[in-house]
């Protein structure tokens, strides 16, 4: 699954999609209504631009999305993926809770997987 396609991935925090303040901008231009016609023609110019800035910015984040990591995984597939990942976490607290219950000792694991290894190959 991670292949060269995939060599632009992007981060969930990494998505600008903060549309407020953007939307609220083209809302104030469009609340002003001048009645001098020079003044709506250049309100309805800034208005245009801040729309095509905005559908820039969304096409953008679109873009983005489209990178992020497990979008091409089904529901199933996903649910299958975090699973494992669960398990694993399991498996690696009770490996970190057997570590602590050895009284946390280097020297003592050390020579637990050496005894281990040793006895092993004979």
């Amino acid at each position: 699954m991670s292949g060269g396609s995939n060599s632009g991935q992007v981060n969930v925090t990494d998505i600008e999609s903060d549309f407020l303040p953007a939307i609220h901008e083209i809302v104030k231009i469009i609340e002003k209504d001048p009645q001098d016609a020079s003044a709506k023609n250049k309100e309805s110019l800034e208005a245009s631009q801040k729309i095509q800035d905005f559908n820039k910015k969304i096409e953008v984040a679109r873009e983005q999305v489209k990178k992020l990591s497990g979008v091409d995984f089904t529901k199933d597939e996903q649910a299958a993926q975090l699973k494992a990942l669960k398990k694993q976490l399991v498996l690696k607290q009770q490996l970190i809770q057997k570590y602590k219950n050895l009284g946390g000792d280097v020297s003592v694991f050390l020579n637990l997987a050496s005894t281990k290894s040793q006895n092993g190959h004979e």
